[in-house]
């Protein structure tokens, strides 16, 4: 049984070979901490679905396991209408191999051709289709339709768009390409999938975005609590609280979580509904929902022991982070993020009508770069900060800089650290945030030094070798044991 088994050990065959023992096992015990590590198809429906599944139980010999949706649709199934495999935690980058993966799955909204996205992951065409190949089994178009599918799905299912806004929002271009993918993959057009819509709130699309437990719901809102930017962002003992602008459309978007469901439950107002995909995408960046805690507090050993689903918080935006970041330099948390908040309220652009105490969206790098110095600095910064943040704005202006998770880690640090007033600390924890690259480590900071009782950066780096590929959650529990020193 897999409750008798070490996670660890049978993760590890798990994700090696689909051990066709442990995955039924697994399956039979609903275990949470398995969700998205695979997907059952079963021959007799021509179904597929998740370890959480609460349909009847299939037997043995009717399941062949697969790592991927993807795989699983390529074979002729159809995904579950009960547990929705598109709500499935997804995998970290260190998981999936490579970030070229995360490039398609993350840009399969837009109109991008396959060649381009290798330009964007910084391949050429072949060497995107072999890594694809190797990490998910499918060639990457392939894995671009199945991921604008399952999108798809999940609209039909969640919101009130018509077919055709959908079609847009999901990537296909056109009713006519969703209608058809849709029959052959799935067998039942989009409109007959709409009939089985699930309940919904009036004038919200609610979604529930599956986690693998445990997850410190607590700690995660505390250290969100304790840098939100005044007229932004809310935090509430329970929830997160965040006004946010799309297409010029505007509403406040809340997140909650649901322990015993495992998931945290996301309400969008209907005006934002067509970027409903985006929206979820940025909130499972901002909780960290595709982590593995099992995993990864078995690697960090006695600092996780604690609090084993601690998490890396990430950020609705990499620009806005790394404001926050530099105007964190050598000065305390809270005095950090009164200046954050002044920036914003200064250059932000205001919503009108204000939305109960939300009253900003914070600035856009474009903002920022077109801004008068004196006036940053008439904010509160000195003038050094003002010109870093400049520099920073006009860098993701013109894309020479990018802030997101598709990003390369190593390239994004070293191309911050050209920028005045941007030294290793900064530029790790950007990355750490902004590229959820979860081997991040700012050992430059004095709270992590004086935690692992070493004076010098490069002793801090040492240490923290035995912690990799998962630094940046090691920084996260140094950091916890006193939230105010840092």
């Amino acid at each position: 049984m897999v409750e008798a088994l070490h996670y660890n050990d049978a993760m590890m065959t798990i994700a090696n070979d689909l051990n066709a023992d442990l995955c039924y096992e697994a399956l039979r015990s609903h275990d949470a901490r398995f969700d998205g590590k695979f997907f059952t198809a079963v021959k007799t429906t021509g179904i597929y679905c998740r370890p959480v599944c609460t349909a009847r139980l299939p037997l043995k010999e009717n399941c062949t396991f697969y790592k991927r949706p993807e795989q699983a649709e390529m074979a002729g199934f159809r995904p579950c209408m009960r547990c929705r495999p598109e709500l499935s935690p997804g995998r970290t980058p260190t998981e999936s191999g490579n970030r070229a993966v995360s490039v398609i799955e993350r840009g399969f909204r837009t109109d991008m051709t396959v060649c381009e996205m290798a330009h964007k992951a910084g391949l050429s065409e072949r060497q995107l289709r072999r890594v694809v190949l190797k990490a998910c089994g499918v060639n990457p178009v392939e894995l671009l339709q199945s991921r604008r599918l399952l999108a798809a799905k999940l609209l039909l299912t969640d919101t009130r768009l018509s077919i055709t806004e959908i079609a847009f929002a999901s990537g296909f271009g056109s009713p006519r390409r969703l209608n058809a993918l849709f029959q052959e993959r799935y067998g039942i057009n989009p409109t007959e999938m709409r009939r089985l819509r699930a309940a919904s709130e009036d004038g919200f699309v609610v979604c529930k975005l599956a986690y693998r437990p445990p997850m410190d719901w607590t700690a995660l809102l505390a250290f969100l609590s304790y840098r939100c930017i005044d007229g932004v962002e809310a935090v509430t003992e329970k929830s997160y609280r965040r006004l946010v602008t799309f297409g010029g459309a505007s509403g406040v978007i809340t997140a909650e979580d649901n322990h015993e469901q495992s998931c945290v439950v996301l309400q969008i107002p209907d005006a934002l509904a067509k970027y409903t995909l985006e929206i979820c995408a940025r909130i499972r960046d901002l909780f960290d929902l595709d982590a593995d805690p099992q995993i990864i507090s078995g690697r960090l050993g006695t600092i996780a022991a604690s609090s084993p689903g601690r998490r890396v918080p990430g950020c609705w935006d990499g620009f806005e982070v790394a404001v926050r970041a530099v105007c964190g330099q050598q000065i305390s948390v809270k005095a950090a993020t009164i200046l954050t908040g002044k920036l914003a309220a200064r250059f932000g652009v205001q919503q009108a009508p204000t939305v109960d105490d939300l009253r900003y969206h914070f600035p856009t790098p474009d903002a920022m770069a077109a801004a008068d110095l004196e006036s940053i600095i008439t904010c509160g910064t000195i003038r050094t900060r003002a010109v870093t943040i400049q520099e920073l704005a006009k860098q993701i202006s013109d894309a020479t800089l990018r802030l997101s998770p598709t990003a390369d880690p190593e390239r994004t640090i070293a191309r911050l650290k050209t920028i005045s007033g941007v030294g290793d600390w900064t530029a790790q924890y950007v990355c750490m945030r902004a590229l959820r690259w979860p081997d991040a480590f700012p050992a430059a900071d004095l709270v992590i030094m004086k935690r692992l009782k070493v004076t010098r950066q490069r002793d801090a780096e040492a240490l923290a070798e035995e912690w990799r590929p998962w630094r940046a959650y090691a920084a996260m529990h140094l950091w916890q044991r006193k939230e105010t020193d840092q």
